[in-house]
C-alpha cells in the first residue's frame, strides 16, 4: 500500500515527489536523533528513577515509623487508662478497708475494755471467794469450839438429828442443841441455803438431761419404726415404681409413634427410664427413711 501511494505521488508531479523525498529524509534524520537522544539519556533516566524511588522508599519508611509510633502511643495510652481505672478501684477499696479497719478497731477497743472490766471483776470475786472461804473456815472452827460440850450428844443422836434436819431448818436444830449465836446461825443458814439451791439446780439439770435423753431415744425409736419395712414390701414398692415409669414411657411413646397394646410385650426401657425408676424408688417415703437411718444413724 505504501508502494502504491509512492507511485501515485510520483505520477502527480516531479516537484511534489522531490519535496516528498526531502521530507522523508528529514523524518528519518529526526527519528535517528530521537533514538540517539533516548539511548544517550537512558542511563540518566534510570539513575534519576532509582534516586526518586529511593526517596519514595525513605518517605514510606518514615511514614511507617510514624504509624508504628502512633500505634505504640495509643497502646500506651490505653494501658495508662487501664492503670488509672485500676488505681481508682484500689483507692476506693483502700478507703472501704480503712473504714472497716476503723470499725473493727473500735469494736476491739470496746471488747478490750469489757475484758479488762471482767478481769477486774474476776479478781475482785476471787478475793471475795477467798475471804468468804476463810470466814467459812473460821466459822466452822468457831462453831465446833462453841459447841464442844454438846458434840458427844450430837454424835450419839446423829440419826435422829438427820431425820429432824430433813423436816426442820438449821435454826430449829440450833434451838434443839441450845446454840445461841444469831450471827453465826444466820451465816451458816445462808451457807446451807446456797448449798441446797445449788443442789436443786444440779438435780434440775440432771432431770433436764434425762428428759433430753428420753426424747432422743423416743425419736430414734420412732425413726426405727418408720424405717422398718415388712418382708417383701421393698419388692412391692419397686414393682409399683417400675409399673408407673413404664406406663408413663408408654404414653410418651404412643404420642410419638403408632403404639399397639400387643407391642407392650416387646417394650424395652431406656437408660433414662431406668434412672427414673431408681429415683422414684429412692424418693419413696419409707425407702428414704430406711436409707437415712442406715446411712446416717442418729447419734453417730
Amino acid at each position: 500500500m505504501e508502494k502504491r501511494r509512492f507511485d501515485v505521488i510520483q505520477d502527480l508531479d516531479p516537484k511534489i515527489y522531490e519535496f516528498y523525498q526531502e521530507i522523508s529524509e528529514y523524518m528519518k534524520e529526526i527519528d535517528n536523533k530521537i533514538v540517539d537522544m533516548v539511548q544517550s539519556h537512558e542511563k540518566d533516566f534510570l539513575v534519576a528513577f532509582r534516586a526518586i524511588m529511593g526517596q519514595v522508599n525513605e518517605e514510606m519508611q518514615k511514614l511507617r515509623d510514624i504509624s508504628d509510633e502512633q500505634a505504640l502511643m495509643a497502646k500506651r495510652n490505653n494501658a495508662l487508662n487501664d492503670l488509672k481505672s485500676a488505681l481508682n478501684w484500689f483507692q476506693v477499696e483502700a478507703v472501704k478497708l480503712s473504714e472497716a479497719c476503723s470499725e473493727i478497731q473500735e469494736k476491739y477497743e470496746i471488747h478490750k475494755q469489757k475484758i479488762h472490766a471482767l478481769e477486774t471483776e474476776n479478781i475482785h470475786l476471787e478475793k471475795l471467794v477467798k475471804t468468804y472461804s476463810e470466814e467459812n473456815e473460821a466459822l466452822k472452827v468457831q462453831f465446833y469450839t462453841i459447841n464442844e460440850p454438846v458434840r458427844e450428844s450430837f454424835h450419839k443422836d446423829e440419826e435422829s438429828a438427820q431425820e429432824t434436819f430433813i423436816g426442820s431448818s438449821f435454826k430449829e436444830i440450833c434451838d434443839f442443841y441450845n446454840v445461841y449465836d444469831p450471827e453465826l446461825i444466820n451465816t451458816i443458814q445462808k451457807y446451807i441455803d446456797e448449798k441446797e439451791e445449788s443442789m436443786q439446780k444440779v438435780r434440775e439439770h440432771k432431770k433436764f438431761v434425762r428428759e433430753k435423753q428420753r426424747q432422743k431415744l423416743m425419736k430414734i425409736k420412732n425413726n426405727n419404726e418408720k424405717a422398718s419395712l415388712e418382708p417383701g414390701e421393698l419388692e412391692k414398692i419397686f414393682g409399683l415404681c417400675v409399673k408407673k415409669i413404664t406406663s408413663e414411657a408408654a404414653k410418651r411413646r404412643s404420642k410419638q409413634t403408632t403404639w399397639k397394646h400387643q407391642d407392650s410385650e416387646k417394650f424395652n426401657l431406656t437408660a433414662a427410664d431406668k434412672r427414673d425408676i431408681l429415683e422414684e424408688f429412692i424418693i419413696n417415703s419409707k425407702v428414704y427413711s430406711m436409707l437415712s437411718e442406715r446411712l446416717f444413724p442418729e447419734g453417730v
